[in-house]
């Protein structure tokens, strides 16, 4: 379908104390560090801003996201449905190598994109291509230098 390799999955919750403890409780060994984010998204509707707290953590050799919303004008994580859990699955994330490629590959798709940001020359690009249709998720696709992916 579309270029990357799969390394992240995401998921949706209320409260990110909450949701690392689900995830201690199935092996999550390490305490994750809690990020905050704010900042302009692009959408098929303009900007919008998005402000969330994130836990980006590794488990059993994949990369988990959770993502807190406070402020979503997007509304991509609103439409995560309560699932009376911790956490709600969200997206899946793939690393892409060539983004322009990547790029060319979702214009010409049947996909739409939710949303899309680039952090300037040199720095994180993602977009937020929507599959809820095919596949019952997002799919984000993300390019960043090689030295950031080494962390």
């Amino acid at each position: 379908m579309f270029a990357g390799k799969h390394f992240q999955n995401a998921y949706v919750c209320d409260d990110i104390e909450t949701a690392i403890e689900a995830f201690k409780a199935a092996g999550l060994a390490k305490e994750p560090r809690i990020m905050h984010s704010n900042g302009p998204t692009n959408t098929p509707d303009g900007i919008k801003n998005v402000e969330m707290k994130v836990a980006i953590f590794r488990m059993n050799g994949l990369t988990y996201e959770l993502i807190q919303p406070i402020n979503d004008e997007t509304g991509v994580y609103a439409n995560a449905a309560d699932n009376g859990g911790a956490v709600r699955f969200h997206h899946t994330c793939c690393r892409v190598d060539d983004w322009a490629a990547l790029r060319a590959e979702v214009d010409a798709s049947q996909f739409p994109v939710a949303m899309e940001y680039d952090l300037g020359e040199g720095q994180v690009k993602a977009i937020y291509v929507d599959a809820r249709e095919k596949l019952g998720h997002y799919i984000e696709f993300t390019w960043m230098p090689e030295s950031m992916w080494r962390g």
